[in-house]
């Protein structure tokens, strides 16, 4: 009884951390905007998700101070103290503010995962990987399968009506990342792989630039790193070569489909930036130039920068518009300097050592972990991810799988 008991408990906080998953992404269309209204529905699903957690465990809570506690902190106090000598303080106080509001609800998640089975990690990636097939599955419903599928034969990119379509496109490309990792990986059954056909249609349609990439380095990681578990490379070279062969033609394949042909010539654009003979688009041109600004103000300004979210300010001299950067080592280098970009991604060096030390506590994870967070740190170089919640709770499952990982090398260890 007591188990049947645990596994509704359980359910129940997966399923509300879906939601919260999926409204973070379109509180902004449903509720017009992200404002106090979309704040406070996602708190209640982060307050039903605590109040679960609290039933479940008779109301004994463990308060506990991590290094991933720390690290949010201390950027929340960074952003804010740069309001001191920005240009618009305001602006950076609103920033701390924002990254303060995320570390609490961080630490609710924290808290009722932190100390969950030894597979909590998977589980998360699994919650992942639905909460962006339900945003498919809200895409299709919106638009229609009809209107849907015009778009794509006139290969005319999604509006923005419902979703900022990089943003559309970037969470289902996580989503199919993670299928392949479950299916390569953990046998995963058919009906949750269902979705995986309707996800590449709306990835197509997305024509982000960023997804295609996130879904390309995903798969060649996630192969790369299930033929290497043991080390012996030489041998599996054969295999190795197999697969890449596999993939490049399936590659081959897709690109070649009507559906695809807008993101693939978008793509192509982006790749003209090596090719000083050819054109690049609008939208290629005015990253490059707020790069350029970025870089400028970072010179001028290189330990503490201009404030955090202060760029945006100087963006109108180069592109004519109030932008943020584009780039999330420009905007945070600008905005705070060395000493705002080394506050804000040394977390990042502390999980890639982490798995690296404990990577023999289970070499599977370990390879997941890494995938995800080398392509988190690529598409860094082409989006602001600072200030996103998702970010947070990426960094979140992170950690715990640098935690898994030790708590299981340790095993191992014990058992010699």
């Amino acid at each position: 009884m007591n188990n049947k008991k645990d596994n509704l408990f359980s359910y129940l906080k997966y399923v509300i951390t879906t939601v919260f998953l999926v409204l973070n992404v379109i509180a902004g269309q449903l509720f017009g905007g992200f404002g106090r209204t979309s704040g406070f529905v996602l708190l209640t699903f982060v307050v039903l998700s605590a109040v679960v957690f609290l039933f479940e465990n008779w109301f004994k809570i463990s308060v506990t101070l991590t290094i991933y506690h720390i690290y949010m902190l201390v950027f929340a106090a960074f952003c804010t103290l740069s309001s001191l000598w920005a240009q618009d303080s305001s602006l950076s106080t609103l920033k701390g503010e924002r990254i303060l509001d995320i570390a609490i609800s961080m630490s609710i998640f924290y808290m009722i995962y932190s100390e969950r089975h030894k597979d909590i990690v998977n589980t998360l990636f699994t919650i992942m990987m639905w909460s962006g097939y339900l945003i498919v599955a809200y895409e299709i419903y919106f638009y229609g399968w009809s209107q849907l599928m015009l778009l794509l034969s006139e290969t005319v990119r999604i509006h923005s009506d419902f979703l900022n379509a990089n943003t559309l496109g970037m969470v289902v490309a996580y989503s199919i990342v993670i299928n392949y990792y479950l299916i390569l990986y953990r046998k995963t059954p058919f009906w949750q792989s269902f979705p995986l056909p309707f996800a590449l249609i709306v990835l197509a349609g997305s024509g982000s630039r960023k997804a295609i990439t996130i879904v390309l380095l995903g798969v060649v990681l996630i192969t790369f790193f299930k033929n290497f578990r043991g080390g012996k490379l030489f041998r599996k070279f054969p295999k190795i070569l197999i697969s890449g062969i596999v993939l490049l033609l399936a590659f081959q394949f897709l690109s070649g489909l009507a559906m695809f042909e807008g993101v693939m010539e978008r793509l192509e654009s982006m790749l003209n930036i090596f090719n000083g003979n050819a054109s690049i688009d609008k939208s290629t041109w005015e990253r490059l130039e707020l790069i350029k600004l970025g870089w400028k103000l970072f010179q001028e300004n290189p330990i503490l920068g201009v404030g955090m979210d202060n760029p945006r300010i100087f963006s109108w001299i180069v592109v004519s518009k109030v932008l943020y950067l584009h780039n999330n080592y420009m905007e945070i280098l600008s905005g705070g300097g060395l000493i705002g970009f080394i506050v804000y991604y040394w977390f990042y060096g502390y999980l890639f050592y982490a798995y690296f030390k404990y990577r023999k506590g289970n070499t599977e994870l370990c390879g997941i972990c890494i995938t995800l967070l080398i392509i988190r740190l690529i598409i860094d170089f082409g989006a602001v991810s600072y200030y996103d919640q998702d970010t947070y709770f990426w960094l979140l499952i992170f950690y715990l799988g640098a935690k898994e990982l030790k708590s299981r090398w340790n095993e191992v260890m014990y058992d010699r």
